[in-house]
């Protein structure tokens, strides 16, 4: 911000956002919500659709040390209820009739609202610092796991910062303009927010009926000269099969979630590849990746295509069915201790 407060930061629905202007809307959140109490770890929930506003929402919060807790409205008000109950937000920013509605009974801040989108003249350009280092809580994000109820995986500040600064699969600066096309609930967001932001660049955020279109999908990329663009991978799938060719003029595509099948890959190197095609790998708790693997070739038909070795700052174990280290050569499952968990996979 301090190198370029005038380059756009957001752009919503053709308006823009400079980042002097985010981070001035970002200081002004962040003093209401240390006013309510909010300092390191505190769990801050953020039930709003998609907009600038969840940017700020996730920064102000930052800023003053808690954790935020991104909540879809457009899930099932018993499922946003199961989330509230499990991350138990001390302050929750968004509806108060849609608050209620999900069984939350705390402190509700009205947001957005006239009197935190309004300028102010008492100290909006002096940064909020809320005191979280590495090792605090960022944000939780939930995973249905094997039981279909949501459990909720706390991420910390250094896991955000190995995925997205001064790493070695991730090559974002101020000329990229990144696409933000999911739920701000998913772990995505994490590269799309933080690795926009944090580098710099200009984070779009693509209205969720373009993705219903893969015409209008293919139409805005050109049409706001995207450069970045991370899909899940049966996304990838469904958008290589009527416009590969979609992808051409991208710097980076980026899949993930799932395996990706080599048919639809060839399908998309055969449309125009773009300049680097990557596939990671790696659970929430591990903040979204663990491991990735650019291609830089049409993958075999007949072979899987591999999820790579693993990220800068990060290690990667394969272990036996006894969680003992695996021999060079023998199949066994990874976990990675990085920045969270240690899940095994």
């Amino acid at each position: 911000m301090r190198r370029a407060p005038d380059a756009i930061a957001l752009r919503f629905e053709g308006q823009d956002t400079s980042y002097r202007e985010l981070n001035r809307r970002a200081n002004r959140l962040a003093r209401r919500l240390r006013a309510h109490g909010v300092g390191v770890d505190a769990p801050v929930g953020i039930l709003l659709d998609q907009s600038p506003a969840v940017v700020v929402a996730f920064l102000a919060i930052v800023k003053a040390g808690g954790a935020y807790v991104p909540l879809d409205p457009q899930h099932p008000a018993n499922r946003l209820a199961r989330m509230i109950e499990d991350a138990r937000p001390t302050v929750l920013l968004g509806s108060r009739e849609l608050a209620a509605r999900c069984g939350f009974t705390g402190d509700c801040i009205e947001y957005p609202g006239a009197d935190l989108d309004a300028p102010t003249d008492d100290g909006d350009d002096l940064d909020v610092r809320g005191g979280a280092g590495p090792e605090d809580i960022a944000h939780v994000l939930f995973t249905s796991g094997s039981t279909g109820r949501p459990k909720g995986a706390s991420v910390l500040h250094r896991g955000v910062l190995r995925l997205v600064v001064d790493t070695d699969w991730l090559r974002l600066g101020p000329d990229d303009r990144v696409a933000q096309v999911g739920s701000f609930s998913f772990d995505i967001a994490t590269v799309e927010v933080w690795g926009a932001l944090l580098n710099g660049a200009c984070l779009c955020i693509i209205p969720r009926n373009v993705l219903l279109s893969p015409a209008l999908l293919a139409r805005t990329l050109a049409d706001e000269r995207i450069t970045f663009l991370l899909l899940s991978t049966p996304l990838l799938h469904r958008f290589a099969s009527i416009v590969p060719g979609a992808f051409a003029g991208l710097r980076n595509l980026v899949v993930g979630g799932d395996i990706l099948d080599p048919k639809w890959a060839r399908e998309v190197f055969a449309a125009g590849k773009p300049q680097r095609f990557i596939n990671i790998y790696g659970p929430t708790e591990c903040t979204t990746a663990s491991t990735w693997f650019e291609l830089r070739t049409p993958p075999d038909p007949a072979a899987s295509v591999p999820i790579g070795r693993p990220l800068a700052n990060t290690t990667v174990y394969v272990l036996d069915e006894r969680l003992a280290p695996a021999a060079i050569g023998e199949p066994g499952r990874f976990t990675s201790p990085a920045m969270g968990s240690g899940a095994a996979i």
